[in-house]
């Protein structure tokens, strides 16, 4: 009888160890190089840097393109490199370094970069399908011939046509690029720097301060040719991300604007 206990006895303490054991399994995680480290990716649409982060226990994420806003825990596996949220959502990781990382999510692939810079170049080479270097080569390019001089400004207040003049400021970002890349669609454009009008009067000093590029239109509103023109307004052209689709619809008013 005493011997019966005692196996009975061992096989509940054999079966209860094999239970902790089983359920205090270490949890998969990604591989060391990815765990805590801030992940960026340019969003094209919003201008923004989104981030994400893998912790051992957790995933911090605002990708909109992802939705993980409402998710955190998760399970890993190591062989099949899937990561599964507490949301119900689950992506793969197809390869990662302390400096980048790829995922797939729904067929879709995502590269994420520690450099904020190297982010951007991916997603700025991909959106104008050449890369960021000769796209801002051609753009110099065209610049070029568009620039004018400050008589030539002048002398576009006795034609009879509506100008366009776009103003670079001393400082700017790649949306100067952008606005300068489609100037060739824009009849009757041209471009002169910010250093070069500031003793013209006709323009707020304000405006020429701010590292913003805007156009001048010289509009003739008189019923002859050379009869009154005047500048019909001065505009900031502003814009999200990479969407800058059509030059003259933002002239015409329907983005944000600041009249002089």
């Amino acid at each position: 009888m005493k011997r019966i206990i005692t196996y009975i006895t061992l096989i509940i303490i054999f079966t209860t160890l094999g239970f902790l054991g089983l359920f205090n399994q270490p949890k998969e995680v990604p591989s060391k190089d990815i765990l805590n480290n801030t992940y960026y990716l340019f969003n094209t649409n919003t201008g923004e840097y989104e981030s994400m982060m893998i912790t051992k226990d957790v995933i911090v994420s605002n990708v909109s393109n992802l939705d993980l806003n409402n998710c955190s825990n998760y399970t890993y596996n190591d062989k099949t490199r899937i990561v599964k949220l507490n949301c119900g959502r689950a992506f793969t990781i197809l390869s990662g370094t302390t400096d980048t990382l790829a995922l797939n999510m729904s067929d879709k692939t995502y590269y994420f970069y520690k450099d904020k810079e190297n982010t951007f170049i991916k997603e700025f080479n991909s959106y104008f399908k050449e890369s960021k270097h000769i796209f801002e080569t051609n753009t110099n390019e065209l610049l070029k011939t568009k620039k004018i001089t400050f008589q030539k400004l002048t002398e576009l207040f006795n034609t009879q046509e509506t100008n366009y003049i776009y103003v670079k400021p001393n400082s700017c970002d790649y949306k100067c690029m952008i606005i300068e890349s489609k100037l060739n669609t824009l009849e009757n454009s041209y471009y002169i720097d910010n250093k070069d009008i500031t003793d013209f009067t006709y323009i707020n000093e304000e405006k020429l301060k701010k590292d913003l590029p805007f156009f001048i239109i010289i509009t003739n509103t008189g019923s002859y040719y050379g009869q009154e023109n005047t500048i019909s307004t001065s505009k900031y052209i502003e814009f999200k991300g990479f969407q800058m689709e059509d030059l003259k619809s933002y002239l015409g008013g329907t983005n944000e604007e600041e009249n002089n």
